[in-house]
């Protein structure tokens, strides 16, 4: 099979499960989708498994189609946000697995990374639409609310990655 058409069926596959896996995680709880972040889990696997352009449309893409189909997340403002903030990474992600950079070093950096752009974004966003200075609440809330998905993240993803590897 060409690499092209394996690229995109491995990217629907986790563009699909960047869908379903926030559905899963909110039958135990209406709150968990929120709490570990699920759809992340896939988007940051792409960053392994796909080659970069490949992975930024799967950032992309899940949180957009995901709000579109499920509602999860809300349109307007959370899935450009989190597009962005998936967009980020996916890049830096990629491009420290690239220069042979430990997973878990190279997912704890994406996520360092990620984090703060979202919450300046958000920030920003909150004061040009709102006039809320909501940079400083954003941003801890995106570290106290968010440490459980990325323990999750820092868990998974790096076994992921590693069983990849060998195959």
């Amino acid at each position: 099979m060409n690499n092209n058409y394996r690229d995109m069926v491995v990217g629907a596959l986790l563009v699909a499960g960047a869908i379903v896996l926030p559905i899963v995680f909110h039958v135990f709880s209406q709150g968990a989708g929120m709490l570990f972040s699920p759809m992340q889990l896939p988007v940051l696997i792409s960053a392994a498994v796909l080659p970069i352009k490949y992975a930024v449309m799967v950032a992309v893409i899940a949180p957009l189609l995901s709000s579109l189909l499920t509602g999860m997340p809300p349109l307007m403002p959370m899935a450009p946000l989190m597009a962005v903030e998936n967009v980020v990474y996916v890049s830096v992600f990629w491009l420290l697995l690239q220069k042979k950079t430990n997973a878990y070093l190279a997912l704890f950096v994406a996520m360092i990374i990620g984090r703060v752009l979202y919450a300046i974004v958000s920030g920003v966003f909150l004061m040009v639409f709102f006039g809320d200075s909501g940079l400083m609440p954003a941003l801890v809330g995106i570290f106290v609310k968010g440490w459980p998905a990325m323990v999750l993240q820092i868990i998974v993803v790096p076994l992921f990655v590693k069983r990849i590897e060998r195959i």
